[in-house]
């Protein structure tokens, strides 16, 4: 009897184990799973699982926000984690990322780098399994291509220019000339370091345009595009080009910088010379057009282009107290 109870067991333990083979036998991805890189020219890995016994359970590492949605094969909306055998695509996107992982078919996995705008590669952590085991895939995207501009538009008809009152400090000395009996001399050069001010604002001046968003959209070095001069009254195109960028931006005036100007302070005096460029200022709407070489994304800045011209220059020779020089 009990030899023919064993067996009864044994009898038992081979039909529910044949019963529930894919669970208990059939390892979904058997060894250690090695990461992986998706580039701009390689941008799609798929991988074969042994078995179809294993769902989409997460997906993490990279912590800034983007959006995670899940669809089934038919594009109804699903979620996170999918069940069992289920099949279905992830979308993950932001403003600077877009990359898709898609379970078409039972054994196999799908990765889709589509836009990576950071100066700087993503770690992304995939987690697939089922109730008796899970694995990460760890996954590397690459940066791609960033948006190009493709246009820059000037309003020429509301441009303004201005010029009442407005001078910039360049260069300051102090000359103290006050125990001599004979006057002295000084060479000073006004243009020696003139200097345009060159800035794009936004049309809602409240918005402030972070500096890692210009870099991410358009890289380092930021795009150089071609700003209006002004020849008398009016503006011009010539070739005058800055980068296009949220700060402002000096660039060289291109007068005589060699141009003298003598400065004499008389004998028992003291003074302090102050030289100061006289500018004019203009402005002009803009529209900048630009869009990305692969998702066919869209971008458009507008605002206000607001520069410097330096006209003319003043000197003034301020008196100083006895207590500000000695």
């Amino acid at each position: 009897m009990m030899k023919i109870f064993y067996s009864l067991i044994l009898f038992v333990l081979l039909l529910s184990t044949g019963c529930n083979n894919e669970i208990f036998i059939t390892d979904f991805l058997p060894g250690h799973i090695e990461g992986f890189t998706l580039t701009e020219t390689n941008n799609v890995k798929e991988i074969t699982f042994e078995s179809d016994n294993w769902n989409l359970i997460n997906i993490s590492g990279y912590r800034g926000d983007y959006d995670i949605k899940a669809y089934t094969l038919d594009g109804q909306e699903t979620y996170l984690p999918f069940k069992q055998k289920e099949l279905g695509t992830v979308h993950c996107t932001s403003e600077f990322i877009d990359f898709s992982i898609e379970k078409r078919e039972g054994n196999k996995l799908n990765f889709i780098l589509n836009k990576n705008l950071f100066n700087e590669s993503l770690d992304i952590i995939v987690t697939v399994g089922n109730e008796y085991k899970e694995e990460n895939i760890r996954l590397d995207l690459s940066p791609t291509p960033k948006f190009q501009i493709d246009s820059v538009v000037y309003d020429w008809g509301k441009y303004t220019i201005s010029s009442f009152g407005k001078i910039d400090l360049v260069e300051s000395l102090i000359i103290n000339n006050s125990h001599a009996s004979q006057p002295v001399t000084f060479t000073f050069y006004p243009y020696r370091y003139s200097k345009r001010k060159i800035q794009f604002y936004p049309d809602d001046a409240s918005i402030a345009w972070p500096d890692e968003s210009f870099e991410r959209y358009f890289g380092i070095p930021l795009p150089q595009i071609t700003i209006p001069d002004i020849a008398g009254s009016e503006l011009v195109l010539n070739d005058t080009q800055i980068p296009f960028g949220p700060h402002s931006q000096y660039i060289d005036a291109k007068l005589d910088k060699e141009f003298a100007v003598q400065v004499t302070i008389d004998p028992y005096d003291a003074r302090k010379i102050c030289i100061y460029n006289e500018l004019e200022e203009y402005g002009i709407p803009y529209q900048i057009y630009a869009s990305h070489p692969k998702t066919d994304e869209k971008l458009q800045f507008h605002g206000m282009l607001r520069c410097t011209n330096v006209i003319d220059y003043l000197i003034f020779k301020e008196k100083l107290d006895e207590n500000e020089y000695e």
